[in-house]
């Protein structure tokens, strides 16, 4: 439950200040929906004045995919 709190405020949050933190990118071809698009994958590893942005938007899909996927998993076990 902790877990999926903690990934549903990162999925929410604007995260426009993530100076410090690691975002792979290696992966990021598997996020590209809704939040993350082409075209910001596609700019990934230039030089952008955007990078913090893209970043940001890629740890919220990130968040997003792996709360759900987690959810779909066991959420029939929640009361248990």
């Amino acid at each position: 439950m902790e877990l999926c709190c903690r990934l549903l405020e990162l999925a929410a949050s604007d995260g426009h200040d993530i100076e410090g933190i690691y975002v792979n990118t290696r992966n990021a071809t598997r996020y590209i929906g809704r939040i993350f698009s082409q075209y910001d994958f596609d700019k990934i590893g230039k030089d952008d004045e955007f990078m913090e942005l893209r970043l940001s938007e890629l740890r919220r899909a990130k968040a997003y995919k792996i709360l759900w996927e987690f959810l779909d998993h066991n959420l029939t076990y929640w009361w248990d």
